[in-house]
């Protein structure tokens, strides 16, 4: 890894694209600037769209927000096209444009970000969903309470095509992200359902695609290390996050959350002593072939296969090292968690 990739800092990743238009197909006709537009990404998954789009439009209980899909298929009057054409084309509060061009998927994170007219900006992946009461819970019970975040990861549920599961809690608690917690693995997780402040990514440059697919963990400690507030919640779900339709994930994708979050953490420990350095690398071994087992088990069974090829080779040594700063860096984060008074 090159010097220049791990000072993590500014850069405006919006301006890589500024030559690729994005076309309104649909503007809506929400009056007014909407507090929080719920921004949706897409490309070919007009079948899974229709469910996120159904999620985003069924809020309740707070009307100030409209909701952008932004199609990164260029190709004009698409399935997607279509079914915005005929199922969404008179509704009030949503807005639909196509790239001329495909600007990757950081790219589109990008541009959501730029087109959004909401103070606030939630994306969401076109094949997850939120649950009706996403917006009504996170700003009237959370964000209310505690407004000084400029991020909030609400808690998640994973489901499958089968049906949404049952939310068996109704308890909440939060932690504030501190740097040294990305250390361990990128504990925000994917950055679909996250509320953020517009102005944050703006300011901090957005995605940066040269560290794909691990942008978001980059983008994450990029902005902490900027004294960007991120909340974790945990307890009752607000955000639905499918894992079934992830099952063509292939093996340079899962290979490059290996590589590029060992990237992203050489940067995080540039500056330690040797010694953390070494028990970091150990612990990576073990996290890393841990990402490889769940990868086989859910996504594709030859990711095994990546044990060979990345020179994993997990040792006693490095078993103990993992389970010691396990046990210490998830001590410290339940210590650190407090709980929210809900409902």
């Amino acid at each position: 890894m090159t010097k220049q990739r791990c000072h993590l800092s500014f850069k405006n990743h919006f301006e890589l694209y500024d030559n690729v238009t994005s076309t309104p197909i649909k503007i809506a006709s929400f009056s007014g600037i909407p507090k929080v537009t719920i921004a949706i990404p897409t490309y070919k998954r007009a079948a899974l769209l229709k469910e996120a789009i159904e999620s985003a439009l069924n809020q309740k209980g707070h009307i100030n927000y409209d909701v952008i899909i932004v199609d990164n298929n260029p190709i004009r009057e698409d399935e997607t096209e279509l079914l915005i054409n005929e199922n969404y084309f008179n509704h009030p509060r949503l807005s639909y444009y196509k790239n001329t061009e495909n600007i990757g998927m950081s790219g589109n994170w990008n541009r959501l970000y730029q087109l959004a007219k909401g103070e606030w900006v939630v994306m969401l992946h076109d094949d997850d969903m939120l649950y009706d009461d996403y917006l009504e819970i996170l700003f009237a019970k959370i964000m209310s309470k505690y407004p000084n975040f400029d991020a909030y990861r609400p808690p998640i549920q994973v489901f499958s095509d089968s049906s949404i599961p049952k939310r068996e809690t109704t308890i909440l608690s939060y932690r504030h992200v501190r740097l040294h917690n990305l250390y361990r693995r990128n504990i925000i997780d994917v950055p679909s359902g996250i509320c953020m402040k517009k102005e944050m990514v703006l300011q901090s440059g957005g995605y940066n695609s040269e560290f794909y697919p691990a942008s978001d963990y980059e983008f994450y400690v990029r902005n902490i290390k900027e004294r960007y507030n991120y909340m974790i919640i945990n307890g009752y779900p607000l955000f639905l996050y499918r894992i079934s339709q992830n099952d063509s994930m292939n093996i340079e994708v899962i290979k490059g959350f290996i590589t590029e979050g060992k990237n992203i953490k050489d940067c995080l420990l540039e500056n330690h002593s040797p010694i953390i350095k070494h028990l970091w690398k150990q612990h990576f071994q073990i996290s890393a072939m841990n990402t490889i087992h769940r990868a086989e088990k859910i996504f594709n069974k030859e990711a095994v296969t990546l044990k060979k090829q990345l020179n994993i080779k997990p040792t006693i040594y490095a078993y103990f090292i993992y389970y010691c700063i396990q046990i210490i860096t998830r001590s410290l984060e339940t210590l650190s968690t407090k709980k929210i008074n809900f409902p």
